[in-house]
């Protein structure tokens, strides 16, 4: 990895580095922008929720042409040159993509990663804000350090800009992909298609109305169907939308009975991180190719991905031209108020309930792959590998349609 240095070469970039930081921090000055009031809502202490408490494994090495995933060819990190002149911004637009996608959908990464190297190069901090971040970013993509390290004083700006700019990538990759298909995951009335127009979904579709509708309200009522599609309601971030929950059905008395584990995010996470047509199918964790989870050797789920995928369904399904952060201007809605809240509901659970959340996304999405995979060992499928994937197509269509019933009587 970093043998490829010169030692004394390697120390003196890093002293250089270290004392730059060290002398902006002192004089009060950060090496990125002033950070919004709402940030760091997601920077709770490193623990089973973040989905990184296992190493990654299997990294693929297997490139593939297909627009809706990760692949690019890109070569490990054991196997990636880290001197600045022959470095490629593919493994950081490669490494930026997952992490945006699994673990920090948007938050600055400046801040993030100048914290985390101080506190690595033994800087005693008042405040360790992004802690968690860091370690998680480092387990995800471990050559950060080095290839800030390795360009100089610029290294900070240069490879957390690139890494922001591939979440943003991603976001916009999964969120074309997403409207090429969500027509494909239920019956809409009126029907939609992967071309409409914004202004015929939203609160102006009965499909996607009922799903965005604020779980506390009865969208068969015609005046809550008026205002919100005239807008003289508004709905805002912390209004939950019906599509969270188990069915579409919510129980007033226990908000958590179901929470995040509605039909269309569970589609929303398969066509993201295993593929288009796991998602279409309803055959969880099945995919025609390999996904952007096995792209990066992920057999976990996480709060934040689950979270994720609940946003940028969200963002499809809406009439807003722009998946924005927040603001003022016309059409931008404050998607990241909603993804942190979302975040923070599912922290907010008893510890059993969210280790059965996850459990059930465990099972659901990730549920019988490895034993798959020793199957497949000599590339042929096995019966018995056969049998399990028709079983969990038959429960999962089985489920579908229940699904599909309840909130036909809704």
């Amino acid at each position: 990895m970093a043998g490829n240095r010169n030692p004394s070469k390697g120390h003196s970039r890093r002293g250089v580095v270290i004392s730059h930081l060290n002398r902006r921090m002192r004089n009060g000055r950060s090496m990125s922008p002033r950070l919004s009031s709402s940030s760091g809502t997601c920077s709770s202490s490193p623990g089973p929720t973040t989905g990184l408490s296992s190493p990654l494994r299997g990294r693929s090495r297997e490139p593939s042409r297909r627009a809706d995933n990760d692949s690019e060819g890109v070569p490990s990190d054991e196997e990636q040159d880290t001197s600045i002149d022959n470095i490629s911004n593919d493994y950081l637009s490669f490494k930026g993509r997952i992490f945006g996608r699994f673990r920090l959908m948007w938050e600055d990464l400046r801040p993030i990663v100048e914290e985390g190297m101080l506190l690595d190069a033994g800087k005693q901090l008042r405040r360790r804000r992004w802690a968690s971040e860091y370690k998680d970013l480092v387990a995800l993509a471990h050559l950060v350090p080095d290839l800030v390290l390795d360009i100089g004083e610029g290294g900070l700006h240069r490879v957390t800009g690139e890494l922001d700019q591939a979440r943003s990538k991603a976001r916009a990759a999964d969120v074309g992909t997403m409207k090429q298909h969500v027509h494909r995951w239920r019956d809409f009335v009126p029907p939609i298609d992967a071309v409409d127009s914004r202004h015929r979904l939203g609160f102006h579709n009965m499909t996607t109305g009922h799903l965005l509708c604020p779980c506390d309200l009865n969208w068969n009522d015609l005046s809550i169907q008026k205002s919100l599609q005239e807008g003289t309601r508004k709905v805002q971030p912390k209004d939950f939308p019906l599509f969270l929950w188990k069915s579409e059905r919510v129980s007033a008395t226990d908000f958590f009975d179901g929470f995040m584990q509605g039909d269309m995010i569970l589609k929303a996470f398969l066509h993201i991180f295993i593929g288009p047509s796991a998602a279409h199918s309803s055959a969880s964790g099945r995919s025609t190719r390999k996904g952007n989870a096995a792209l990066h050797g992920i057999r976990t789920v996480s709060i934040y991905s689950i979270a994720y995928a609940a946003t940028i369904f969200r963002f499809v399904i809406s009439d807003q031209s722009v998946l924005s952060q927040g603001g003022s201007g016309k059409g931008r809605w404050p998607y990241k108020e909603f993804y942190d809240a979302l975040v923070n509901a599912m922290k907010d659970m008893e510890d059993d309930d969210l280790a059965d959340l996850l459990d059930w996304w465990q099972d659901t999405v990730f549920g019988g792959l490895e034993e798959e995979a020793e199957d497949e060992d000599h590339g042929v499928t096995s019966v018995a590998a056969r049998m399990r994937a028709q079983a969990a197509d038959k429960k999962a269509r089985k489920a579908a349609s229940a699904a599909a019933a309840a909130a036909s009587e809704s």
